[in-house]
């Protein structure tokens, strides 16, 4: 910014005198030594030679109010007169910095003022414009304010560009949000947010004036969707018929019609004649996905919607935005050659550089913090203690130590927290923190990541090489989910065989076979257009968060049994939500989620178990024992009659009997039978054995034989044991 030189009143301005002008006069005086650093060589008393030419009041799209007296002080006479004077002016004029509170300075004509600001070579604030323009008329200063009566109102930033500040619901510190009017002869509007009918009236007088003036108003341009940013857009259009333009993205996110999309590298003319450039349409997503600029490659100017702020700060909330996003349209901002940039909240920016500069340091240093706040996990390795995942809240109390209080207050961190859950998004895509879900929210646990593993390149090696194998295999290219069922179910127990053998080596071989059937399976869904292997994690990953809030949420300290309660809570909630948008239209049961595919003994326990959980069951094993009593009684009874079906229900009901009392036994019937069939298997071969050192064959035995030399393989079995033993 250039300007007048000035300052602010001070105790000492105020000290003996009771006449606040004297006061304000002595102020003025001081100031301008002090910007200046030249020793006004004036007498005791010349400060009352100030004439006092009016006040302006800061904008009410400022926080601060500001109330700004000017003075003119008349040196004509001292600057003939006096040689010391003279060579003070020359000094000032040929130095770009002096030794006071100014970077630069020099002497000018109000002509020559104002055709800098017409050039875009400077930028001033209202009163300076008002001033300029009066002195280059010659017309007496004490009328600035009447001679330009709509800068009370507005900021005439450029020649083409008018900041008309309407009331906003907008974030704090920011009570208001910029519109723009950009274009002479022809404009447009950038950004009417206000949802305020008296706003509303306001900017809708203003813009009649000028039509009335002989201009024409041709659209409406929405830098981005966020209420405080198009509010008012509709009654604009309403009232004055013109199209609404935005970026493709934002058009899909508003509750309205956009009449014109505004792309990446169109130029908007805005009244220009076609041998001048024009404004052109910058993509800058990260704080919304279809954030737009608008530059001025003819005076380096930029509209700068919500990249940066005059006032507070900006806020990349995750709904929304993107923090990696944002970085890089900062980052391409930061590289361009700008005089002046004007944001959509707080004044317009005369040094740009700095304030990119500003923002991505200060951006990068928090995003360090964040990192730092979270606990950090090399390697996944039980031998290295508890991890213990961060809540949002906790790293927010980290990271965010130095926020003042309002924007931490709330649940989850307030602002501070949304702004912290950008940045770990962001860590998250750089491979540095990991969540865990894979679609964080407030909710989310976090740890830091140290160096890669090699998870993420064997997934996606997997991946690719199947994807090879459904093109090129024949083989593979011909099998369907139905082909493929008989392998998942033998590479399953060929698992359970290594497990037995306690191979490890054979162990990690199997869960590969079994891991490609899973692979393999997740690229056929995926080929059909219903989902990845990666979704597959993804969805694991959100049922390991969702199912264990004890460890990844804030259910902290239960016990086993309240941890049981809760998980069947947690299955009840998630079964219901399936059948909410299922199309099986039966009703809810308790014994839903049981896999229909599942074998019979399995299945039959997971019924008991489930049936259990309402009460229906035996208070004790002797009741379950008392049923395979009573089940057996009913399949000898159905023996007895030629009814085959009657006899197969009844040996179901016995294996169901016998299935409960290993469930109150805490057996698994499926391993206590398994066990069963390998001692069965033993002896059996043990009796071949026997049979065949005798020379006979199993065959030519009666039963009674059989059972004697079953009966000598169960002894010799009896006595390989103990000698194990």
């Amino acid at each position: 910014y250039w300007a007048f030189p000035g300052g602010m009143l001070s105790d000492e301005d105020l000290r003996n005198t009771s006449h606040h002008l004297e006061a304000l006069q002595r102020a003025a005086l001081r100031e301008a030594i002090e910007e200046v650093a030249l020793p006004l060589m004036l007498e005791a008393e010349e400060w009352r030679t100030l004439t006092y030419v009016g006040a302006w009041e800061t904008h009410d799209y400022l926080p601060r109010k500001i109330v700004g007296h000017v003075f003119v002080l008349k040196l004509a006479d001292k600057i003939v007169n006096d040689p010391v004077w003279q060579s003070l002016l020359v000094s000032v004029g040929q130095h770009s910095r002096a030794d006071g509170e100014l970077s630069a300075a020099c002497w000018l004509t109000g002509k020559e003022m104002l055709l800098r600001w017409e050039r875009g070579e400077v930028t001033f604030a209202p009163p300076t414009l008002a001033i300029c323009r009066t002195l280059t008329r010659g017309t007496p200063l004490e009328d600035a304010a009447a001679q330009s009566p709509e800068l009370k109102q507005i900021n005439q930033v450029t020649t083409e560009v008018q900041l008309f500040p309407l009331r906003t619901p907008t974030l704090p510190p920011a009570t208001h949000t910029n519109c723009y009017l950009v274009g002479l002869g022809e404009f447009v509007v950038v950004d009417p947010g206000t949802p305020y009918p008296e706003e509303q009236e306001r900017l809708h007088t203003y813009i009649s004036q000028r039509i009335k003036a002989g201009e024409c108003f041709t659209q409406i341009i929405l830098t981005h969707h966020h209420h405080d940013h198009v509010s008012g857009a509709c009654a604009l259009r309403d009232q004055f018929h013109v199209p609404i333009a935005a970026h493709p993205l934002t058009a899909s996110l508003v509750d309205f019609t956009v009449d014109h999309v505004l792309t990446e590298g169109m130029t908007l003319w805005c009244g220009r004649t076609q041998s001048r450039r024009g404004w052109e349409v910058w993509h800058t997503p990260g704080h919304a996905p279809g954030h737009i600029c608008l530059v001025d490659p003819e005076t380096h100017s930029a509209l700068v919607g919500d990249m940066v702020a005059g006032v507070g700060t900006i806020i990349i909330d995750p709904e929304d935005g993107d923090m990696g996003q944002y970085l890089n349209s900062l980052t391409r901002l930061l590289e361009a050659d700008w005089r002046c940039i004007m944001p959509s909240h707080g004044p317009p920016q005369a040094a740009p550089r700095v304030l990119f500069e500003y923002y991505l340091r200060h951006r990068r240093a928090r995003e360090e913090k964040v990192w730092e706040a979270l606990p950090s996990i090399r390697v996944a390795r039980s031998d290295q203690g508890e991890v213990r995942w961060a809540s949002l809240s906790s790293i927010v109390e980290v990271a965010y130590h130095d926020a003042p209080s309002p924007v931490k207050a709330g649940r989850h961190g307030g602002l501070a927290g949304r702004s912290a859950l950008s940045h770990l998004i962001h860590l998250q895509t750089l491979g540095r923190a990991i969540s865990s879900d894979p679609k964080p929210t407030v909710n989310s646990r976090w740890v830091a990541l140290g160096e890669r593993s090699g998870i993420e390149t064997a997934a996606r090696r997997l991946d690719v090489m199947m994807t090879t194998l459904r093109t090129q295999c024949p083989w593979d290219r011909k099998q369907t989910l139905e082909s493929l069922r008989r392998y998942l179910i033998e590479e399953t127990y060929e698992v359970l065989d290594a497990l037995d053998h306690q191979e490890v080596n054979d162990h990690r071989d199997e869960l590969g076979d079994l891991l490609f059937q899973i692979v393999f399976q997740a690229k056929i869904r995926e080929q059909e257009g219903h989902f990845s292997l990666t979704q597959v994690m993804e969805g694991l990953a959100s049922k390991l968060a969702r199912r264990h809030p004890h460890v990844f949420g804030d259910s902290e300290g239960l016990s086993p049994e309240e941890l049981s309660r809760q998980w069947q809570v947690i299955k009840d909630q998630e079964r219901a939500q399936r059948n909410e948008s299922s199309k099986d239209q039966r009703s809810p049961s308790i014994l839903d989620g049981i896999p229909r595919s599942a074998p019979a003994l399995l299945k039959a326990q997971l019924i008991g178990e489930k049936a259990s959980k309402v009460g229906f069951d035996w208070p004790s094993v002797e009741g379950a024992l008392a049923k395979v009593d009573e089940e057996r009684l009913e399949v000898a009874e159905a023996l007895r009659g030629d009814d085959n079906e009657a006899l197969v229900s009844e040996i179901g009901d016995l294996f169901f009997a016998i299935v409960n009392v290993c469930r109150h036994l805490n057996i698994s019937p499926e391993v206590a039978l398994e066990r069963t069939n390998v001692t069965f298997s033993k002896r059996f071969r043990i009796v071949e054995q026997q049979v065949a050192d005798q020379g006979l064959h199993l065959h030519s035995l009666d039963i009674d034989e059989l059972e004697k030399v079953w009966g000598e393989a169960k002894a010799h079995r009896a006595k390989e044991k103990l000698g194990d033993t």
